[in-house]
């Protein structure tokens, strides 16, 4: 477990702000979930996880009929698995996970849904980001950069600066 710090603070952060999460993990492979869940009193926020690794996964359980090999690590794909997750556990935030932790183009996305909704748009506001690996990193390296980099946006927003996360 990484920023071992940070986790507690974030479950104290979410119960202090009222709010439930949830997670459809794909290239993390429930390392966010299970990382949350070893806060004694985690499951006053962590509502629950699916693990939707492989393409049919996304789309039984999630719901994601317009997944397929080309679009699966992709901005729309990532937030749609953060909104079906809140959605599928009634949380307040769903996060979400996608990614090629290896091969010939290595990146992944990652995205966090609600619980502030866009003004202009009534929809819940979706923060994200993209991060691309070098050819040689081994998968269970650029596993913990996704990890670490959704952690520590959600320490942002959990504990730091709620208002502006």
């Amino acid at each position: 477990m990484l920023l071992h710090h940070a986790i507690p603070a974030i479950v104290h952060g979410l119960r202090d702000m009222n709010l439930r999460i949830a997670f459809a993990e794909s290239c993390t492979g429930g390392r966010l979930a299970a990382d949350l869940t070893t806060v004694p009193g985690s499951s006053d926020v962590v509502m629950g996880s699916a693990v939707c690794y492989q393409l049919e996964a996304k789309r039984k359980i999630l719901g994601l009929d317009f997944v397929t090999e080309d679009n699966v690590v992709s901005l729309k794909t990532v937030t749609a698995m953060a909104l079906a997750a809140r959605d599928l556990f009634g949380a307040d935030v769903g996060v979400a996970t996608t990614g090629w932790l290896d091969g010939e183009h290595p990146q992944a996305y990652w995205a966090a849904a609600g619980p502030i909704i866009d003004e202009a748009t009534g929809k819940p506001h979706v923060h994200w980001d993209c991060i691309e690996f070098p050819k040689n990193n081994p998968r269970d390296f650029n596993r913990e950069i996704v990890v670490r980099a959704v952690m520590e946006s959600l320490e942002i927003f959990a504990v730091k600066d709620p208002i502006h996360a």
